[in-house]
């Protein structure tokens, strides 16, 4: 497990604000990464495509569930496909 503290400073495309991220498990291409908070409160699976195999997303998430996240609430995106730029998240 990786520590990392990001801000909005450092990477201003990040749809969440300062905090402390911990990266759970990744894959040899980076291609998937599983990233949660210290207090097990909020859990990712960061793609660079936008569909995940079930496989894949399953083996991501029983890891999250062995280090204790609640997977309850767990919420899937809905990909557009769109590219998304600095100028339309500025005024969030």
């Amino acid at each position: 497990m990786t520590s990392t503290s990001i801000s909005a400073a450092e990477g201003n495309w990040i749809p969440f604000t300062t905090g402390d991220y911990w990266v759970l498990k990744i894959d040899s291409e980076y291609s998937v990464a599983l990233i949660g908070t210290p207090h097990r409160r909020y859990l990712w699976i960061l793609s660079r495509q936008p569909q995940l195999a079930e496989a894949t997303k399953a083996e991501y998430l029983d890891e999250g569930r062995r280090q204790g996240f609640d997977l309850s609430n767990l919420i899937g995106p809905r990909h557009t496909g769109r590219e998304v730029r600095n100028a339309m998240v500025e005024d969030l």
